[in-house]
């Protein structure tokens, strides 16, 4: 197994790596955009003579647009808190934020939106203070509310994980967790952010897949940061995380430590360098259709049986009164279909572009990569 070159890329930035000699730079500035890292890649590639022009000049435009975005995102972000502050309005910032601090330059690590944690019961105060600065909501999932200004985006979370998830019962009584960072504003122990961080990317890897970044976030925690190891051991054991965080890291290592690999490790990587930041959509579909299915008609049968019969849970999410009358699903079910039928007749296009990336050997490899990963169950 050879080091990817955006692997390399990174190792020359981060860890004083040699140079990589690279023979397609457009090729791997659109993979490296897929994996969130395109700002990275303009701080490996700004003193380089080799690089053909035009790329060079896609390269800092990606970096100042990611840049204005960022500091847009930053400006509105402070706002935000120091209303909530004022106002009394508990909440925890989470994932991406934190993150980017690991980094040599906070512009190295760029994070697409605002996430926070806050209060149920302050629900409606929140919300004012977001219509007060301009924000309009985009949509409200079962555990959090999406919000935009046009170029922030905003995901208030009242709740981490869906009642039902197998994660939901260890953060039932989240702020129990968290502790005062200042005034009103919360924040996990290192050590239960990190345990909460890989509870996340556990999330994507089952849903969709994750890239190169979480990898390499979850590397800088671990080196960067003084953490209670039989701390977080004993939480992530708890969770049925143990081994998933230990072939993560054993890829992390190989790619930024040398460490020697294996078959397993051969594995994990190619899904990873293949699932770009947030997943792919032929992966999502594949894992749709996971199951004990001993052909590709039987993985087929079973995306489109989960796709047009989704379950409670996801149903409940986007029909509220299935909360208080569990018996009307059936009927949503047929809602539902009549709704996309005539208000979103290009999503089942795209359902059926989907149903045929289903494969049997696809299928196959998503099951052997959550067995390495200890996510089988």
């Amino acid at each position: 197994m050879k080091n990817n070159p955006l692997v390399l890329l990174i190792k020359q930035v981060l860890f004083n790596g040699e140079q990589v000699d690279v023979k397609d730079w457009a090729k791997l500035f659109a993979f490296s955009k897929g994996h969130s890292l395109g700002t990275l890649f303009y701080y490996a590639t700004k003193d380089r003579t080799d690089i053909p022009e035009d790329t060079r000049r896609a390269v800092l435009r990606h970096y100042l647009a990611q840049i204005n975005q960022q500091a847009g995102q930053d400006y509105l972000r402070e706002k935000l808190y120091q209303a909530f502050n004022a106002h009394q309005i508990k909440f925890a910032p989470i994932k991406g934020l934190v993150l980017r601090d690991l980094y040599p330059k906070p512009d190295m690590r760029t994070s697409c939106d605002v996430d926070f944690l806050y209060q149920p019961t302050q629900k409606q105060m929140v919300e004012k203070v977001l219509v007060d600065f301009g924000f309009n909501k985009v949509s409200e999932n079962i555990n959090h509310g999406e919000w935009t200004s046009g170029i922030v985006t905003v995901e208030n979370h009242h709740a981490l994980f869906d009642h039902d998830d197998r994660f939901a019962e260890y953060y039932n009584d989240v702020w129990s967790k968290l502790i005062v960072k200042d005034q009103s504003e919360y924040t996990f122990t290192q050590e239960d952010f990190y345990v909460y961080f890989i509870v996340h990317s556990a999330k994507h890897f089952l849903s969709g897949g994750f890239g190169v970044r979480t990898i390499l976030d979850i590397y800088l925690y671990n080196k960067k940061i003084q953490l209670d190891k039989e701390k977080t051991c004993k939480e992530l054991e708890i969770l049925g995380l143990k081994t998933f965080e230990k072939q993560v890291l054993a890829l992390a290592e190989y790619w930024f430590d040398n460490a020697p690999s294996n078959e397993q490790l051969v594995e994990l990587e190619k899904y990873v360098l293949a699932s770009g930041t947030y997943g792919t959509v032929t992966n999502s579909a594949n894992a749709r259709a996971t199951g004990k299915n001993s052909s590709e008609k039987g993985a087929r049968i079973t995306f489109w049986f989960r796709t047009i019969f989704p379950s409670y849970a996801n149903m409940k999410s986007a029909y509220p009164i299935l909360k208080k009358a569990w018996f009307l699903l059936p009927f949503a079910w047929v809602y539902r279909w009549f709704h996309v039928l005539f208000t979103r007749p290009k999503r089942i296009g795209k359902t059926i572009d989907n149903s045929k990336s289903v494969s049997k050997s696809h299928v196959e490899f998503l099951q052997r990569v959550k067995q390495i990963a200890g996510l089988e169950k």
